[in-house]
């Protein structure tokens, strides 16, 4: 494991809209995960996705990782929406595993397997 990449994430104007990390980097089995955010007066334009496909090609074709896991919890409908658009399988849920604004919620846990990256790029 070797720590964790940051990224700012730009609009085409140059405007820093987020930033994005590529972290759980483990050669040994090939496997990477990533955190993704946008400011609040930048989302709902697709940066999300754009930039975590760019940081997917990057973990796949040139770090050349076979896996992507991610986790999110449960009341996140954006990062769903998300993992979803952008081809990732749901592989499933820790129960009650984080608690915030007084409630316990699931993680749901998704996959992407560089097979899968590859047939989602050609089409």
């Amino acid at each position: 494991n070797f720590g964790m990449i940051l990224f700012a994430t730009e609009n085409l104007a140059g405007v820093t809209v987020g930033w994005l990390s590529l972290h759980s980097r483990d050669q040994k089995n090939g496997t990477f995960s990533f955190g993704v955010a946008i400011y609040r007066d930048h989302r709902g334009h697709g940066y999300s996705v754009d930039a975590v496909r760019i940081l997917l090609k990057y973990g796949f074709w040139e770090q050349r990782y076979q896996k992507c896991n991610s986790v999110c919890t449960d009341n996140n409908a954006a990062s769903i929406r998300m993992h979803t658009k952008l081809g990732f399988q749901q592989e499933g849920r820790w129960r009650r595993n984080s608690f915030f604004n007084g409630e316990y919620h699931d993680d749901i846990l998704f996959g992407m397997t560089r097979e899968e990256f590859d047939v989602l790029m050609r089409t």
